[in-house]
């Protein structure tokens, strides 16, 4: 039965769990589902285990975690879920902190949580001193209103992340210099980031007149663009902007 209704319902995110190498895990409008591909069984998550969102955005594997397996984003904020206890907590901000309530996009590394939002943009959640920061970018001086869809940290230059957004396009952070890197892309909305064993970003994104894939090489500098109904691919010679 569960099976049945969640194929007719909103799937927002999918993730195999790469530690326990059984589980697949569904983020829904509808909450958040795991199907154990060993026994064929589905078990839904709510609030009597704790999630009380239910719209779910996004799913991340903590890879370096010893009492967490997943972190959550939700339409009410943070949640991170424990194995050992089959629960999920809300980890919320300080009170001084800004309200995070819609998170979009998730991505996990040592450290820290990468939090892609809605209504502020880029923050940061530490782990080991569970506190958070929000990343500010700006435009010709004035704040720029990221809607930030997709996070993707780059393997072959840990230092670098890249955000596929709403209303920028594609955009990149360079960690270690504090530095945003910027395309002129205001049509385009990145709404998934993937890179290529060849070190090439590619973003499924939206455009004004349709959709299709972007690739971005990073050796020539460029942007190429893929229509998948006409398969013709055409060079966007797209310059950086840095802030």
């Amino acid at each position: 039965m569960l099976f049945r209704s969640i194929l007719n319902i909103q799937i927002n995110a999918i993730l195999f769990d790469k530690i326990e190498k059984k589980y697949i895990w569904f983020a829904s409008d509808f909450g958040l589902s795991r199907l154990d591909t060993e026994t064929n069984d589905w078990k839904s998550y709510a609030s009597k285990e704790g999630l009380t969102a239910k719209k779910i955005n996004s799913i991340a594997q903590d890879k370096n975690g010893d009492n967490y397996l997943l972190w959550v984003g939700t339409d009410d904020g943070l949640f991170k879920y424990s194995p050992l206890r089959d629960f999920l907590v809300k980890v919320s901000p300080p009170e001084d902190f800004a309200e995070v309530k819609s998170i979009n996009a998730l991505a996990v590394d040592a450290a820290y949580v990468l939090i892609g939002s809605s209504n502020y943009g880029l923050v940061v959640y530490h782990k080991e001193k569970n506190s958070w920061q929000s990343y500010t970018r700006k435009i010709n001086g004035e704040n720029a209103n990221d809607h930030i869809l997709s996070i993707l940290i780059d393997p072959f230059e840990p230092s670098s992340v890249w955000f596929g957004t709403r209303l920028h396009g594609v955009i990149q952070f360079d960690k270690i210099n504090n530095i945003w890197q910027d395309f002129d892309q205001q049509n385009i909305i990145a709404r998934s980031l993937s890179i290529d064993i060849d070190d090439n970003i590619w973003s499924a994104a939206s455009l004004c007149s349709g959709g299709g894939a972007f690739k971005y090489n990073k050796n020539e500098g460029k942007w190429f663009y893929t229509d998948p109904l006409i398969s013709i691919e055409d060079k966007f010679d797209l310059t950086w902007r840095k802030y």
